[in-house]
């Protein structure tokens, strides 16, 4: 039998899981192969591109069962697939008080 504590934890989880595949379901996101064939990049082109971007507050993922996905929506494919210029103003302004999962909700 599971404490109150341990109930309050579990519920925790649970919520936290079901609020990260609504957020999943939502909009469509890409993994670091989706993106490369939509960049039209080769595979290791597409990961120095991605870990670049997010380095320099252009672009944010999440980890959702172990793999990290963007969302399509923060990607200009009229503009060789560079991430939009207005999100790196919001990233910015949230740089230290909101996490990836934060940031996408």
């Amino acid at each position: 039998m599971q404490t109150k504590q341990e109930h309050c934890v579990t519920r925790e989880a649970e919520m936290l899981a079901k609020a990260q595949l609504n957020i999943m379901l939502s909009t469509t996101w890409l993994n670091t192969e989706d993106f490369a064939k939509l960049a039209r990049f080769d595979y290791a082109d597409a990961c120095s591109q991605l870990t670049y971007w997010k380095s320099e507050d252009m672009l944010f993922g999440v980890v959702f069962k172990g793999v990290e996905y963007y969302p399509l929506y923060a990607i200009d494919t009229q503009n060789r697939c560079h991430p939009i210029s207005a999100l790196q103003l919001i990233l910015k302004e949230f740089k230290g008080t909101k996490s990836a999962w934060g940031l996408a909700y």
